[in-house]
């Protein structure tokens, strides 16, 4: 009358039927990482769980463990290695077990008695991670057989249960037993399994927050404590003084995001995206793309590092929890507005203080104003991301070049290595309005080329040739370059003869010639004399591009192009009042 096991039956069910043919291998791949992932994830989620019923006075205040999950890789000597993940959360009832852990597909937290405690308002008050109810599944991946140990944190220490599950058995049989609150799950490891995790303990090191704390640790002759190797802040934190900036978005509770460098081991990526404390990608391809200036796209963001706090699961993120299943993530607009106020207080602090006019150092800033994040390993053989005038700078931005209504820029093939380039030539300094560098156009035949090319190209071309300020109104282009240039560089694999026959030659000095088409007004430069300055240098030429002045209001009755202008040159526009900062040396 009293045996020792409950007398009824467990047995794993599915809340579909598809869902139990779905094994862990063919789901999340061979990785046991994953499978510590899922772990780790259940167990900081009934922490938070326990901290949420002690915040409504549901659960008793006093109880304060020491730790809230360990996670232990032990490998003796002489016997079996195991994986243990440890937590004292909430931990789980008989029925909890049987009707949720157990029923692969099916997630406790969805049910209508986790929302009556864990929700207000219809929203979550718990920043959960699970939320596919497949966990068990991937603990599959790191062995075959699973211990679970259990008790409920509303229920008595002489409560709990224990049972073992194994892959393919459908009857468990569950036994009571005395244990603290929480959850403790143990999976016994195939020798191969625990050598990977012991070589690669940064593959399983997945959470970032300080709170739940998760300790890791190895156990061999000696006890390993690893280093939690990323800790972000938590939702709501302080961040004044560190490199977190901070944005709103409707449906999360917290959105965090930074240029700091988070090196990741595993994809030697630098920025990271994290969920709840867990990271979800460190592929820098795998986040929705964030444009900042995206017609000229010279001016290119990088994809920060982004902890998101996701109450109740809007983020698009896949069953492997490693990619989106969407381009939109509902935060793309507050995420381009702030990276772009982000830029313009750095270029700001860069250039104000700066003598204006085209000089060395303002060039060398604008090739690479040296600030994190915007991009510059696409800048080889592209412009600047800074137009440098008389009197200040104008970010290299498709509106701010209108607002400016920039009527003609000189584009300059520079080489600051080698101290090549036209702005070397005191006439052409005096001369450009508006000056713009391209850098890295060495002696080699592939950058000359590329400078060619995009100088005297217009849109239609495919994009990486595509000519210089193509898709905002050029009205004609000159190019200043050798006649041996032309000679070696319009051939076969290089310029096309079809590409350089629209150029008409205009001036013959010399060794240089002056090519020009479309729309160009008379040119009031003393060209016998750049081009000295060139050979002295020598320098590789110079481009110029013209625009039509008129802004897309004039040119548009309905206005719609205004409502188009660039995340970017909202922020400059509204922190310099304008598209020219004025350089005011000190």
């Amino acid at each position: 009358r009293n045996p020792n096991y409950l007398p009824r039956e467990f047995k794993f069910k599915t809340a579909s039927a598809e869902l139990m043919d779905l094994l862990a291998a063919p789901l999340y791949g061979n990785s046991p990482e994953i499978g510590v992932r899922e772990l780790v994830q259940n167990a900081v989620d009934a922490c938070r769980e326990r901290n949420d019923l002690i915040s409504k006075g549901i659960a008793d205040h006093k109880i304060t463990p020491e730790n809230d999950v360990v996670v232990t890789l032990s490998i003796p000597e002489d016997g079996e290695a195991a994986l243990i993940v440890e937590d004292y959360g909430v931990g789980m009832t008989p029925d909890v077990v049987d009707q949720y852990l157990l029923n692969i597909g099916a997630s406790f937290r969805r049910s209508d008695a986790w929302r009556s405690i864990h929700e207000a308002e219809g929203h979550s008050t718990v920043h959960r991670t699970g939320r596919f109810g497949i966990g068990l599944l991937a603990a599959f991946l790191l062995g075959p057989e699973i211990r679970v140990t259990t008790r409920s944190i509303s229920n008595k220490e002489e409560s709990a249960i224990t049972f073992t599950c194994r892959q393919g058995e459908e009857s468990i049989e569950v036994t009571p037993c005395n244990f603290h609150f929480g959850t403790k799950i143990e999976i016994l490891l195939s020798a191969e399994t625990a050598f990977n995790l012991a070589q690669n303990e940064d593959r399983w090191d997945w959470y970032c927050l300080d709170s739940p704390s998760v300790v890791r640790v190895i156990n061999t002759k000696e006890q390993k404590h690893l280093a939690q190797r990323i800790t972000t802040p938590n939702c709501d934190s302080e961040i004044e003084n560190t490199e977190w900036r901070r944005i709103t978005a409707n449906d999360y509770d917290d959105i965090l995001w930074s240029y700091k460098k988070i090196f990741n081991h595993r994809t030697r990526s630098d920025n990271i995206t994290i969920c709840n404390g867990f990271k979800i990608t460190t592929h820098a391809y795998r986040m929705p793309r964030t444009e900042i200036s995206e017609e000229l796209s010279e001016i290119i963001a990088d994809i920060p590092s982004i902890a998101i706090f996701d109450p109740d699961g809007r983020l698009p993120i896949n069953l492997q929890r490693d990619d989106f299943t969407g381009d939109k993530t509902g935060f793309e607009k507050e995420l381009s507005d702030d990276i772009s106020e982000f830029f313009t207080r750095k270029l700001i602090e860069e250039f104000e203080h700066l003598k204006p006019g085209i000089n060395e150092e303002n060039i060398k800033k604008s090739i690479d104003p040296k600030i994190t994040g915007l991009n510059r390993e696409s800048y080889k053989i592209k412009l600047s991301p800074v137009i440098i005038s008389k009197k200040g700078i104008i970010p290299t931005d498709a509106t701010l070049i209108r607002d400016e209504q920039i009527d003609s820029i000189v584009i300059d093939a520079v080489d600051l290595a080698t101290k090549r380039g036209a702005y070397l030539s005191q006439k052409l300094s005096e001369w450009a309005k508006y000056y713009i560098a391209v850098p890295e156009i060495t002696k080699t035949k592939g950058s000359r080329t590329q400078f060619i090319r995009r100088s005297i190209a217009d849109h239609h071309y495919s994009v990486p040739n595509s000519g210089y300020f193509s898709p905002i109104g050029v009205i004609g282009r000159r190019i200043l370059i050798r006649k041996a240039d032309v000679d070696e560089l319009v051939s076969p694999g290089n310029v096309p003869r079809t590409l350089w026959s629209r150029m008409n030659l205009e001036l013959d000095i010399g060794n240089w010639g002056l090519w020009s088409c479309g729309s160009v007004p008379r040119i009031n430069l003393d060209i016998d004399s750049l081009c000295k300055d060139l050979d002295r240098t020598e320098s590789f030429g110079l481009s110029i591009i013209y625009f039509n002045k008129q802004k897309p209001a004039d040119l548009k009755e309905d206005n719609s192009a205004e409502t188009k202008r660039s995340p970017f040159s909202e922020a400059w526009t509204k922190t310099v009042r304008g598209p020219l900062l004025k350089q005011r040396p000190r």
